[in-house]
């Protein structure tokens, strides 16, 4: 990840190496999380939840083989920025899930004969262990003149979508 801090509206850029991989990744999954967390003097009952995480926004890639992956996800402009009160604070984090092999995936041998094509088919089925990990990221107010121009732009193509 080149940062953690965005504006309401950016794009959350990021990129996987897999070179030195030791177990072959065959896809990852980033969402957008939410986590609202209510103080102890503010929750209506003791047994009460401490916090609450909702999902927003979602990218699954398939990177079995591959060597490096990039990963995009819009920030959308409708939510709420990071931020913390006495009552309660959002906070905001990227959570990846990667889908492991449990076994051995053996890559295509090509052979050096241009005559012969050779095809890969992968197993009926592949035992994979999710392994997850969050990313605490913060979401800044975006400018009101931009949010504009966006909503704006937005409105533009939607007509011209139909129009078409």
């Amino acid at each position: 990840m080149v940062k953690t801090n965005y504006k309401i509206g950016d794009k959350i850029i990021g990129f996987l190496d897999f070179n030195e991989a030791q177990v072959p990744c065959v896809e990852f999954k980033v969402t957008l999380h939410s986590e609202e967390i209510i103080s102890e003097e503010c929750r209506k009952k003791s047994t009460q939840h401490l916090s609450s995480v909702h999902s927003h926004v979602e990218l699954k890639e398939h990177c079995l083989f591959l060597k490096k992956s990039d990963f995009s996800l819009q920030v959308p402009v409708n939510i709420t920025p990071t931020f913390v009160s006495d009552i309660v604070s959002l906070r905001w984090k990227l959570h990846f899930e990667f889908a492991l092999s449990k076994i051995g995936i053996q890559k295509i041998q090509r052979s050096n004969d241009s005559a012969i094509s050779v095809s890969w088919r992968p197993p009926n089925s592949l035992p994979v262990e999710i392994i997850s990990w969050d990313l605490p990221i913060v979401l800044h107010p975006f400018d009101p003149f931009v949010a504009s121009d966006l909503m704006h732009s937005s409105n533009q193509e939607s007509n011209i979508l139909k129009l078409n």
